[in-house]
């Protein structure tokens, strides 16, 4: 059933971009993270890492959901990039549960209980589904030399309240690590300061600074369930798309 156009915008105690941003992302830039690796997302990407092995394009889908969005990408990179490997990620089994390539075949991903693997294949590309903590995984997806076509980051958590700057992924100590990860990073969010924090953060890692531009969407064809739902409730929405450099995007 499609959500209905009920959702509330964003509410927030900032009037504008975080006055602290630039202090947290340039901390984070000049220190090494070397918070642990955990064990249930260690497991879950030795049993993504082989379907990478062959040097196939990838798309990383971060924050994936259902899957949903995952299909999507996999449907549209199939005709630019045959043979297309997309890799959504999210920290929830019960959305990876019942997302759309549930009738794919599920495969076991680690001795701990916790880890979750789905793989489904399409015409011309193949989607893997994992349960995975983020900013683990994006770490050893670096740490294994890889590197995506592409980065989405479709409608994070938003965190809104100002005392939360650190949980989201502009003021994350893994934020600099993000442009290594694909030379296009796209970015969609229903909250315009998020989109323009996450902008001004990435220009703060000595990159350009990505234009922050409305999306329009028809909900019949959205992308995310979030984003069918905001379309629906007459949200503003953003998109930025971040640029790192102009590399193959396939492998470092």
């Amino acid at each position: 059933m499609a959500p209905a156009g009920n959702s509330s915008p964003v509410r927030t105690d900032q009037a504008g971009v975080h006055p602290d941003l630039e202090r947290v992302v340039l901390r984070h830039l000049r220190s090494e993270w070397r918070k642990p690796l955990g064990r249930p997302t260690e497991e879950a990407w030795a049993a993504v890492a082989p379907f990478l092995a062959g040097g196939a394009p990838v798309e990383l889908d971060s924050g994936c959901g259902t899957g949903l969005s995952s299909l999507g990408i996999a449907r549209s990179a199939a005709a630019s990039a045959p043979g297309t490997v997309v890799v959504g990620a999210d920290r929830s089994l019960a959305r990876l549960g019942r997302g759309p390539a549930r009738g794919g075949e599920f495969l076991p991903a680690g001795p701990s209980g916790g880890a979750f693997l789905r793989r489904a294949e399409l015409p011309g590309a193949s989607v893997l589904l994992v349960r995975a903590e983020l900013s683990d995984f994006w770490r050893l997806f670096l740490s294994a030399g890889l590197r995506a076509r592409r980065h989405w980051i479709l409608y994070p958590n938003p965190w809104p309240r100002a005392e939360h700057l650190g949980r989201r992924w502009h003021g994350h100590p893994v934020f600099p690590l993000l442009p290594r990860l694909a030379p296009e990073t796209e970015l969609r969010t229903n909250w315009k300061i998020y989109a323009e924090e996450f902008a001004l953060a990435w220009e703060l890692l000595g990159l350009p600074r990505p234009r922050v531009e409305r999306l329009e969407v028809d909900p019949g064809s959205a992308l995310t369930l979030f984003e069918r739902k905001y379309a629906l409730s007459g949200h503003e929405l953003w998109r930025v798309e971040a640029i790192s450099d102009q590399g193959s995007g396939i492998r470092d």
